[in-house]
């Protein structure tokens, strides 16, 4: 199951789970990005916690709406299950509203309002699914702009049922739970009594009201005073904070918010209809085609891109550890990176070249010592590379394993016999060297026709830390710059910490030799000892 999704890039770190942009790997190459959420291992440890999380993943994957995020799979990977979601390619509304207050680019009502609808439609569908005739009675609980998602086309989906309830015939939720972020709760989820659908729309009202006035309507020093004033149910109206609000639109979001469920919508279609009615009567038209043009408006003012193409930049690299190397989730088995085939040299440089030697009378140009050529199996395989015998290692660390996995120790190459020099024209010996009248331009060398670079990778147990396996890197000739994402992690020889399982990108570049890519990973052998490999990356399409 887990094979079937490779971790790219941590997006999201939050108190329940880690989130990770990630692709799907299918027969016949198909492949497509998802994304994956990982509950975290101190709550996951809970049984109870587990068999609520299955319980609820049977549920919310039987949702199936234009403004919900699907969940599409349940895996489980060495004990420990991971939602698949699907990939809303764009931003949380709280990280719109934040680049929107730095660019100083208003939100205008009419999208507050067009916000907020989108919201309840996907509640009203949750709220009225039923199963064999019974009404699941699912409540998110959750609702806040870090779970309002905006794609950069303009769709607008509720995310993460994760803390949903799901009562089944006799099932109820459980009573003095609290559960959620306090300044987005209902004054019921707040003092930890029985909660419904109805909750749901008080923070949806919560919702609109942060989006019309740009203030929470529950502010204190901490979380505990914030639950006090969420449990009394009284706030400031927000027509005091913003006089040119409509008054239709002010009694809604007074209605959503009354402190007795009783008193509120009952219903998000009720709200839903509401709403629609203020917009069609006091405000601008607004839709998808709006949305989508007040995004591009916002990406002029700031250049933030999606998550996918934000997810090609450099991961930011935690100060306080300078050997930090995180792009993916360490628990996540993945498929084998694909080997790219050397391109062929152009023959037209090596053309070049000779006309070049000819020209400087008596230069050749001599070929440089040659990879070994990697044989390409019909399936992806890893390639352990070994260092050469004339370069001085540290001795490898010794790791049991069945005698038929040991690598053998590297052996002196055969040496290449020398080329014979190609015959050059017969010239009258000179005295002196002749001058060129016109130069003639001596191109440089392409990456092609750089000497190659050797590079191997040996594991370093005592420079392990944690679950992070040290690495020592070498290369032939020393001094290449060692890049990973982007970002300049040292110069070979050098020790590295990575976590096994992951393959991670490694670029080796040094003056005077062809640069490398490599996939570096620690493949966990059957008695599960570890082996590094250096393999060639998968083609980029």
């Amino acid at each position: 199951m887990a094979g079937r999704y490779k971790a790219l890039r941590k997006i999201a770190d939050g108190g329940t789970a880690e989130v990770f942009l990630a692709e799907q790997v299918g027969a016949a190459g198909f492949r497509r990005l998802v994304v994956l959420k990982r509950i975290r291992p101190e709550l996951y440890a809970d049984e109870m916690f587990r068999r609520i999380l299955v319980e609820e993943a049977h549920v919310t994957m039987g949702l199936h709406h234009s403004n919900l995020v699907e969940v599409l799979d349940l895996g489980e990977s060495r004990g420990r299950y991971f939602l698949v979601l699907e990939l809303v390619d764009g931003w949380t509304l709280q990280q719109l509203l934040e680049r929107a207050k730095a660019a100083k680019l208003a939100v205008p009502p009419e999208l507050a309002v067009y916000l907020v609808a989108e919201v309840c439609r996907a509640l009203g569908y949750a709220h009225e699914r039923t199963r064999a005739g019974v009404k699941l009675n699912i409540v998110h609980r959750d609702l806040c702009p870090n779970n309002v998602l905006l794609s950069d086309t303009g769709e607008v989906k509720l995310a993460d049922f994760g803390i949903a309830k799901a009562r089944i015939r006799t099932s109820t939720s459980a009573v003095g739970t609290i559960a959620g972020k306090p300044s987005w709760m209902s004054p019921e989820q707040a003092t930890g009594e029985p909660v419904d659908a109805r909750s749901d729309l008080f923070s949806a009202g919560t919702l609109l009201y942060h989006l019309l006035t740009g203030e929470l309507p529950f502010k204190a020093p901490n979380e505990r005073e914030v639950l006090v004033r969420v449990g009394s149910g009284e706030f400031v109206s927000p027509a005091k904070l913003k006089g040119s609000l409509p008054k239709e639109l002010v009694k809604v979001v007074l209605e959503a918010m009354k402190r007795d469920p009783a008193q509120r919508f009952q219903s998000a279609q009720e709200m839903l209809a509401a709403l629609e009615k203020v917009h069609r009567g006091q405000l601008e038209p607004f839709g998808r085609t709006e949305l989508e043009a007040w995004l591009r408006a916002l990406n002029k003012k700031d250049g933030q891109v999606p998550v996918t193409r934000e997810s090609m930049l450099p991961a930011a690299r935690k100060e306080d550890d300078p050997e930090w190397i995180e792009l993916s989730s360490d628990e996540l088995k993945t498929m084998p990176p694909e080997p790219v085939a050397k391109k062929e040299r152009s023959s037209k440089a090596w053309l070049v070249g000779a006309l070049v030697a000819l020209v400087a009378a008596g230069v050749w140009w001599v070929s440089r010592e040659k990879p070994a050529p990697v044989v390409i199996a019909e399936q992806p395989v890893a390639i352990a590379e070994q260092p050469p015998a004339v370069q001085a290692v540290p001795e490898p660390v010794v790791v049991e394993v069945p005698d038929a996995e040991v690598l053998p120790e590297p052996t002196e190459p055969a040496a290449e016999p020398e080329p014979e020099p190609e015959p050059v024209a017969e010239r009258e010996p000179e005295p002196e060297p002749v001058a060129v009248a016109i130069p003639v331009p001596v191109p440089l060398p392409v990456p092609e026709q750089l000497p190659p670079l050797k590079v191997w990778g040996r594991l370093s147990t005592e420079d392990s830390k944690g679950d992070r396996i040290g690495v020592s890197l070498d290369s032939d000739p020393p001094g290449a710059k060692i890049r990973l994402d982007r970002r300049e992690m040292g110069t070979t020889p050098v020790v590295l910490r990575f976590k096994a399982g992951i393959p991670f990108e490694l670029t080796f570049e040094r003056e005077g030799n062809a640069p490398r890519t490599l996939w570096l990973q620690l493949v966990e052998r059957a008695d599960k000892s570890l082996r590094v490999t250096l393999s060639p990356p998968p083609q980029k399409k």
